[in-house]
């Protein structure tokens, strides 16, 4: 469960919250280090099932417009997860299924 902030471009954000359906979501950080052969550390979350409410505006005419949409993710029966964390770093590579 979290929220998501971005700069206001269009109006995904309200359509994934009127919407009832749910949707993958995949969240990459990528560090700017080389680990050697131009691989990055980084973290990939990859959730199976998220719903999406409560989108809202913020900012007036002369400033920066930012909109938020919280999300919640659940477990996906279809799939039979929630998602799996792949985490690249010096060690190795993993790939983990997240548990409910």
């Amino acid at each position: 469960e979290g929220s998501l902030t971005r700069n206001f471009i269009d109006t995904t954000f309200k359509a994934l919250s009127l919407s009832d359906t749910s949707k993958y979501v995949q969240i990459t950080i990528e560090g700017d280090a080389d680990l050697g052969s131009g691989v990055h550390p980084k973290i990939t979350i990859l959730l199976n099932k998220v719903q999406f409410s409560n989108q809202a505006i913020s900012g007036g005419s002369d400033e920066l417009v930012e909109e938020t949409i919280d999300f919640k993710a659940f477990f996906n029966e279809t799939d039979s997860e929630i998602g799996t964390v792949t985490l690249v770093n010096l060690t190795s590579e993993y790939n983990t299924p997240v548990s409910d």
